[in-house]
């Protein structure tokens, strides 16, 4: 009997020590989402000119969706040990906003792809052309109202 109590007591400490392994990991994911959230609200690209913004956007979704799947696994670990679940606070407004700049910026980069072989032109040459642009112009506000 006395060593079914010294067993139980052993595996109440290591369930406590799980326990609490999983309590540090989810006020460090806390931690690093809010970090996520300032450098993405503070690198987020804003200026139309802006190069390269797909491809820092692409590599944010990335590192968010690591972090949602680390949220996963916190909530996961949560429920099995039958803890609280933590407030991860805005995971889904972030995620909204990533998903917007992404579409964004894949609109524009559409946009200057089409509009490429129009400032390429000389003058000269397109000036005599110049209902292709009124073409390329109304195909985009019809893409813009849908």
């Amino acid at each position: 009997v006395m060593r079914l109590d010294s067993h139980e007591q052993e595996m109440e400490k290591q369930l406590d020590t799980l326990k609490s392994g999983v309590g540090d990991a989810s006020a460090q994911l806390v931690k690093d989402i809010e970090k996520f959230e300032a450098q993405w609200n503070e690198l987020k690209p804003k200026n139309p000119k802006s190069t390269g913004a797909t491809k820092f956007i692409e590599e944010r979704k990335t590192q968010f969706t690591e972090l949602k799947t680390r949220v996963a696994d916190i909530k996961a670990q949560c429920k099995y040990f039958s803890m609280d679940e933590p407030e991860f606070g805005p995971v889904e407004e972030l995620e909204a906003d990533i998903e917007s700049f992404d579409m964004m910026w894949q609109l524009m980069e559409e946009f200057q792809t089409e509009m490429a072989p129009l400032r390429e032109e000389p003058w000269i040459a397109f000036r005599t052309k110049a209902y292709r642009f009124e073409d390329v112009v109304k195909t985009w506000q019809e893409t813009l109202r849908t």
